[in-house]
C-alpha cells in the first residue's frame, strides 16, 4: 500500500487526467444492447466498478467503469472463443497500460478477429490496476472482473461467459 500526502494525491489525479492519451466514451453506446454487466472486483474483497460487455455494430466491446474514487491505471483484457488457461494479464492480447487515473476505458473487438458470430459463447478475463483514494490514502490493486476462476486454487484471477445474441 502506497502512502502519500493529500497534495501529492492531488497532483496526481490531476496529472493522470492529463495524460490520457486512449479515447474514452463517457458511457458504453451498444447498437444490439447490453449482454452483461459484471462487478469489477478489486483486492478480492472491494467493489471498484463494473465491466459491461455489449454489441455494437459487428463489435463486442467490453467497457470498464471505475465507481468514484476509484481510477484506472491499466486494463488487460482477454476475449476467445476458447477460455482462458493462463492468468498473466500483462500477456492478454488487447492492454491499455498506463491510463494514468482515468474513470473508464473501453475496447471493441471485431467478432470476426475472435471468430465469434451468433449463437457462439465467448469467453473474457477483464483485468485492471486501480487505484483507489481515501483520505490521502492512496492504495493500488489489482482487479478481475467477476466470474469463475481461471486456475481454481492457484490464484483469484477470473474468467465469465457471454452469448452473442442476434437480432
Amino acid at each position: 500500500m502506497l502512502r502519500w500526502s493529500t497534495v501529492a494525491v492531488g497532483a496526481v489525479v490531476i496529472l493522470a487526467a492529463a495524460a490520457v492519451t486512449v479515447p474514452l466514451s463517457a458511457d458504453p453506446s451498444f447498437t444490439q444492447g447490453e449482454i452483461t454487466t459484471r462487478p469489477l472486483i478489486a483486492g478480492q474483497t472491494m467493489v471498484a466498478g463494473d465491466v459491461v460487455v455489449g454489441i455494437s455494430g459487428s463489435d463486442l466491446c467490453v467497457f470498464y467503469d471505475a465507481d468514484p474514487g476509484w481510477y484506472l491505471q491499466e486494463t488487460h483484457l482477454y476475449v476467445d472463443t476458447v477460455a482462458p488457461t493462463k492468468s498473466a494479464p500483462g500477456k492478454f492480447p488487447y492492454k491499455h497500460e498506463y491510463l494514468g487515473g482515468v474513470g473508464t476505458d473501453e475496447f471493441c473487438i471485431p467478432l470476426s478477429e475472435i471468430g465469434a458470430g451468433c449463437g457462439d459463447t465467448v469467453y473474457i478475463a477483464a483485468h485492471a490496476v486501480v487505484t483507489h483514494v481515501v483520505d490521502s490514502t492512496c492504495a493500488e490493486e489489482t482487479a478481475w472482473a467477476c466470474g469463475d476462476e481461471i486456475r481454481p486454487g492457484k490464484n483469484w484471477a477470473m474468467y465469465f461467459s457471454v452469448t452473442i445474441l442476434c437480432d
